[in-house]
C-alpha cells in the first residue's frame, strides 16, 4: 500500500461510481454521526473521456453480436409464397459520428449516439413455391445491410446502506435509414425479396445489439461494483469504501462520501473520518476528477505500511535486501556485520540482527505547509553481552505543494528531525557505541527518501498490479494539503486492456 496506490484505487472508485449502468432507487440517507474519510468528484470535464471509453466498448461489442439464423415466409399476391433463411449475419464495420455522456441532475449518466453507422452482411437462402404451377426455384445470394442509427442507453446512479445497486440498463436503438443490397439484382422478384428481408433485420438489429450491450454493460458493472464495497489492497489489507450517503448528482458533477476505514488483517484501524462534506467546489471544472482525503485515512495507511514492512525481525540477509548496500549504507551495514561476526561468528550471520518495534503507532497529519509524519522507532541490536537498545524518533515531511506526483516518480520527502538515543549499555566499546548512532542517522538523512518512500510506493505498485487496477493511470495530478486533509485534482486515463479483457472474457469465455 501506499500513496499512489491510493491514488489509483480512489480514481477506480470514481470511475465505479461514475461508470456503472443503471441502479435502483435511492435508500441511503445521510448518517450525521458518521464522517467521511473521503470525498470524490467527477464533473463534467470527464464526460469526454468517458464518452470516448463508451464508444470504444460499442464498437467493440457491435462487432462481436452474434445473430441467430431466421426461417420465415411471406405470401406474395396472386403469385405464390416465398420462403427464406436468413444465416451467417454479422458486424462487419461500425462507426460513431457524433455521441456524448450527459450528467442527468438527481438521476444519474445518459449517453447518445447519433448517425452510429452498422454495416452488416450475410446470406439469404430463399424459394418461390406457387399452387398454381408449382414451382420451386432453391437460390442462396449474399447481401449487405448499411444503417443509420441513434442509440440511447440510460444509467441511474444509486445507493442502498452504502452499496451500489445495479439494474440493467435500459437500452434504445433507434435505425434512422436501412438500405439493403442484394449481390444480384436482375429481376423485380429479387427487389422485393430485398424490400421484404429489411423488416426481420430491422428486429434483428434492434434485439441482438441491446442484448449484447446490456450483457456487457452488466459484466463491466459486476466488476466495478466489487470495487466500490471493499478494495482488497492486498492478502493483509482493504480498503472499507462504502457510501455514507446517496450519491450527488447535478448537471456539472457527480459527487460522493465514503467510509475510508482501513482494514489491516480483519481488523479496523481507524474510523476517524473527518468533516469534508462541504462540496468540493475549488476543483477546477477543465479538471475530471476531484478528491478530497482526511489524513486519519493517510494515518490508516501509514500504520499499516509500517506493521508490514518497518515493525519486525531483521536477519543479515534481511537487511542487505531490504537497506541495500550503497555508499551511503556500507558504514552502516559493515557495522551491523561486525557486531554479528564478534558476537558468534559465522553463524551467527543466520541469527536476527536487528528487533524493530514502535511503542506507538505512527502519528500522520496534513497542514498546509505538507504531510508531517512522525514515529517513534526502537532497533534492538543482538549480542552475546546484550542488547544495545537505541530509541529512534523520525519526523518525515513532505512539501506537497512544492511537487506533483507524475508517473514513474516517487513522492518528495525529507527527514526533518532524526534523533538516536543509547538505552542500555553494552561489551560494545564507547567509540563503537557512538558510532552505530551516528552511522544509523546518516543513512536515515541520506537515503531514507529512497528506503522508505520509494518502498512504500513499490509495495503499492506491487499491490496495484496484482489487483488488476494497473489499468488506471492519472493524468498530470496536482495536490495540496489544508488542516486536516489532502486534496488532488487530476485527469485519468485507462489503458486498452482494462476494458478489453473484460468484453473479451464476456464475448470469448
Amino acid at each position: 500500500m501506499g500513496f499512489s496506490r491510493l491514488w489509483a484505487v480512489l480514481a477506480a472508485v470514481s470511475l465505479c461510481c461514475c461508470a456503472v449502468p443503471s441502479f435502483a432507487s435511492c435508500k441511503d440517507e445521510t448518517r450525521q454521526d458518521e464522517s467521511p474519510g473521503f470525498v470524490f468528484r467527477m464533473t463534467k470535464a470527464a464526460t469526454n473521456f468517458l464518452n470516448q471509453e463508451s464508444i470504444e466498448v460499442i464498437q467493440a461489442v457491435l462487432k462481436n453480436t452474434t445473430f441467430p439464423s431466421v426461417q420465415d415466409n411471406s405470401p406474395i399476391p396472386f403469385i405464390g409464397t416465398v420462403y427464406y433463411s436468413l444465416t451467417d449475419l454479422r458486424i462487419t464495420n461500425t462507426a460513431v459520428a457524433k455521441s456524448e455522456i450527459v450528467l442527468l441532475e438527481g438521476y444519474g449518466l445518459s449517453f447518445h449516439g447519433k448517425d452510429i453507422e452498422i454495416v452488416v452482411q450475410g446470406k439469404v437462402s430463399y424459394e418461390y413455391r406457387s399452387w398454381l404451377t408449382s414451382y420451386v426455384s432453391n437460390r442462396t445470394i449474399l447481401f449487405t445491410v448499411y444503417t443509420k442509427t441513434s442509440l440511447n442507453i440510460t444509467s441511474r446512479v444509486s445507493s442502498s446502506n452504502g452499496t451500489f445497486l445495479i439494474e440493467p440498463p435500459s437500452c434504445h436503438l433507434h435505425i434512422d435509414d436501412l438500405q439493403l443490397r442484394l449481390a444480384k439484382n436482375e429481376n423485380l422478384g429479387i427487389q422485393f425479396l430485398g424490400d421484404m428481408l429489411t423488416i426481420p433485420i430491422r428486429q434483428l438489429l434492434r434485439i441482438q445489439v441491446c442484448s449484447e450491450l446490456r450483457n456487457v454493460g452488466k459484466e463491466l458493472s459486476f466488476r466495478l461494483q466489487e470495487q466500490t464495497d471493499k478494495l482488497t489492497l492486498d492478502d493483509r489489507n482493504a480498503l472499507d469504501v462504502s457510501l455514507l450517503s446517496c450519491p450527488l448528482i447535478t448537471k456539472d458533477y457527480i459527487e460522493t462520501r465514503h467510509k475510508g476505514w482501513m482494514i489491516h488483517r480483519g481488523e479496523v484501524l481507524g474510523r476517524n473520518g473527518s468533516s469534508l462534506w462541504a462540496p468540493l467546489d475549488s476543483v477546477p471544472t477543465e479538471r475530471m476528477m476531484g478528491m478530497r482525503i482526511a489524513d486519519s485515512v493517510l494515518e490508516s495507511l501509514a500504520h499499516a505500511f509500517f506493521q508490514e514492512n518497518l515493525l519486525k525481525n531483521f536477519t543479515w540477509d534481511d537487511v542487505e535486501e531490504v537497506f541495500g548496500s550503497t555508499s551511503d549504507t556500507t558504514g552502516f551495514l559493515e557495522f551491523c556485520k561486525k557486531v554479528l561476526v564478534r558476537t558468534g561468528g559465522k553463524d551467527s550471520l543466520e541469527q536476527t540482527l536487528l528487533i524493530v518495534s514502535s511503542p506507538r503507532p505512527p502519528k500522520l497529519s496534513c497542514e498546509p505547509s505538507g504531510i508531517h509524519l512522525s514515529s517513534t522507532i526502537k532497533v534492538d541490536v543482538t549480542q552475546d553481552g546484550g542488547p544495545v537498545l537505541f530509541s529512534i524518533q523520525l519526523f518525515i515531511k513532505t512539501i506537497s505543494s512544492a511537487h506533483a506526483i507524475t508517473e514513474g516518480r516517487s513522492i518528495n520527502g525529507t527527514v526533518d528531525t532524526f534523533r538516536v538515543k543509547s538505552v542500555d549499555t553494552s561489551i560494545l566499546t564507547p567509540e563503537e557505541l557512538a558510532t552505530f548512532p551516528k552511522l544509523l542517522r546518516n543513512y536515515v538523512k541520506t537515503v531514507a527518501q529512497e528506503v522508505v518512500l520509494e518502498r512504500f510506493e513499490r509495495e503499492v505498485l506491487d499491490s496495484v498490479n496484482h489487483n488488476g487496477m494497473d489499468g488506471i493511470l492519472l493524468v498530470d495530478p496536482v495536490f495540496n494539503t489544508q488542516h486536516g486533509y489532502l486534496q488532488l485534482e487530476t485527469n485519468i486515463s485507462i489503458e486498452d486492456h482494462f476494458f478489453a479483457r473484460i468484453i473479451k472474457q464476456k464475448i470469448y469465455g
